[in-house]
Protein backbone atom coordinates (compact mmCIF):
# COMPACT_ATOMS: atom_id res chain seq x y z
CA UNK A 1 0.00 0.00 0.00
CA UNK A 2 1.30 3.38 -0.99
CA UNK A 3 1.74 6.43 1.43
CA UNK A 4 -1.11 8.22 -0.73
CA UNK A 5 -3.20 5.14 -0.03
CA UNK A 6 -2.21 4.96 3.90
CA UNK A 7 -3.40 8.76 4.84
CA UNK A 8 -6.44 7.90 2.35
CA UNK A 9 -8.01 5.51 4.77
CA UNK A 10 -5.94 7.13 7.96
CA UNK A 11 -7.43 10.68 7.89
CA UNK A 12 -11.58 9.95 7.30
CA UNK A 13 -10.89 6.98 10.19
CA UNK A 14 -9.13 9.79 12.70
CA UNK A 15 -11.75 12.48 11.64
CA UNK A 16 -14.78 10.21 12.62
CA UNK A 17 -13.19 8.04 15.73
CA UNK A 18 -11.44 10.71 17.43
CA UNK A 19 -14.55 13.40 18.21
CA UNK A 20 -16.38 9.81 18.30
CA UNK A 21 -13.66 8.93 21.45
CA UNK A 22 -14.46 12.13 22.98
CA UNK A 23 -17.72 12.34 22.83
CA UNK A 24 -18.49 8.71 24.10
CA UNK A 25 -15.97 9.00 26.82
CA UNK A 26 -17.72 12.34 27.93
CA UNK A 27 -20.93 10.54 27.94
CA UNK A 28 -19.40 7.51 30.13
CA UNK A 29 -20.10 5.20 27.64
CA UNK A 30 -17.51 2.14 26.65
CA UNK A 31 -17.56 3.04 22.82
CA UNK A 32 -14.63 5.33 23.44
CA UNK A 33 -12.55 1.56 24.69
CA UNK A 34 -14.00 0.22 21.66
CA UNK A 35 -12.94 3.27 19.05
CA UNK A 36 -9.25 3.09 21.31
CA UNK A 37 -9.51 -0.86 20.26
CA UNK A 38 -10.23 0.24 16.69
CA UNK A 39 -7.37 2.42 16.15
CA UNK A 40 -5.18 -0.05 17.81
CA UNK A 41 -6.09 -2.41 15.18
CA UNK A 42 -6.06 -0.13 12.52
CA UNK A 43 -2.31 0.35 13.06
CA UNK A 44 -1.50 -3.08 13.32
CA UNK A 45 -3.40 -3.82 10.34
CA UNK A 46 -2.16 -0.74 8.11
CA UNK A 47 0.45 1.03 9.29
CA UNK A 48 3.05 -1.28 11.19
CA UNK A 49 3.50 -3.65 8.74
CA UNK A 50 5.36 -1.33 5.83
CA UNK A 51 7.53 0.36 8.91
CA UNK A 52 8.51 -3.50 10.23
CA UNK A 53 9.34 -4.09 6.79
CA UNK A 54 11.67 -1.12 6.80
CA UNK A 55 13.38 -1.58 10.34
CA UNK A 56 13.98 -4.63 8.89
CA UNK A 57 15.62 -3.50 5.85
CA UNK A 58 18.23 -1.83 8.67
CA UNK A 59 18.68 -5.44 10.39
CA UNK A 60 16.53 -5.02 13.28
CA UNK A 61 14.71 -8.48 13.94
CA UNK A 62 11.23 -8.33 13.29
CA UNK A 63 10.06 -9.18 16.98
CA UNK A 64 11.78 -6.46 17.74
CA UNK A 65 10.63 -4.16 15.55
CA UNK A 66 6.99 -4.90 16.15
CA UNK A 67 7.49 -5.05 20.06
CA UNK A 68 8.83 -1.59 19.60
CA UNK A 69 5.98 0.06 17.65
CA UNK A 70 3.63 -1.90 19.82
CA UNK A 71 4.28 -0.06 22.38
CA UNK A 72 4.58 3.02 21.01
CA UNK A 73 1.19 2.80 19.58
CA UNK A 74 -0.30 2.42 22.78
CA UNK A 75 1.75 4.95 24.58
CA UNK A 76 0.63 7.19 21.98
CA UNK A 77 -2.81 5.78 22.92
CA UNK A 78 -2.59 6.43 26.48
CA UNK A 79 -1.30 9.60 26.57
CA UNK A 80 -3.84 11.14 23.99
CA UNK A 81 -6.88 9.25 26.12
CA UNK A 82 -5.19 10.89 29.59
CA UNK A 83 -7.37 14.26 29.24
CA UNK A 84 -10.52 12.10 27.95
CA UNK A 85 -10.25 10.18 31.59
CA UNK A 86 -9.78 13.08 33.56
CA UNK A 87 -13.01 14.05 31.93
CA UNK A 88 -15.09 11.04 32.33
CA UNK A 89 -13.78 11.03 36.56
CA UNK A 90 -12.19 7.77 36.44
CA UNK A 91 -8.98 7.93 38.81
CA UNK A 92 -6.05 8.32 36.69
CA UNK A 93 -3.70 5.89 39.26
CA UNK A 94 -6.32 3.16 38.33
CA UNK A 95 -6.18 3.44 34.42
CA UNK A 96 -2.55 4.12 34.31
CA UNK A 97 -1.75 0.89 36.59
CA UNK A 98 -4.54 -1.18 34.05
CA UNK A 99 -2.41 0.46 30.84
CA UNK A 100 0.81 -0.94 32.46
CA UNK A 101 -0.12 -3.96 33.53
CA UNK A 102 -1.20 -4.43 29.44
CA UNK A 103 2.54 -3.41 28.58
CA UNK A 104 3.61 -5.99 30.88
CA UNK A 105 1.81 -8.98 29.50
CA UNK A 106 3.16 -7.39 25.66
CA UNK A 107 6.52 -7.33 26.86
CA UNK A 108 5.78 -11.05 27.65
CA UNK A 109 3.41 -12.14 24.89
CA UNK A 110 5.24 -10.64 21.85
CA UNK A 111 8.58 -11.82 22.18
CA UNK A 112 7.12 -15.81 22.83
CA UNK A 113 4.45 -15.02 19.76
CA UNK A 114 6.98 -13.77 17.34
CA UNK A 115 9.41 -16.93 18.12
CA UNK A 116 6.54 -19.06 16.81
CA UNK A 117 5.90 -17.08 13.90
CA UNK A 118 9.77 -17.32 13.03
CA UNK A 119 10.21 -19.85 9.80
CA UNK A 120 12.11 -22.65 11.38
CA UNK A 121 15.25 -21.99 9.38
CA UNK A 122 15.82 -18.97 11.27
CA UNK A 123 14.69 -20.42 14.60
CA UNK A 124 18.23 -20.65 16.61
Amino acid sequence: MTRGRYWAVLLPFAAISCPLAALCMYAGSVSAEATLVAWILFGLAFVCPATVRRVRGAGVPTWIAWTILLFVCFACCFSSMVPLVAMRGIELWTYAATVTSFFVWLACSVPLVAVCLLPDKMKV
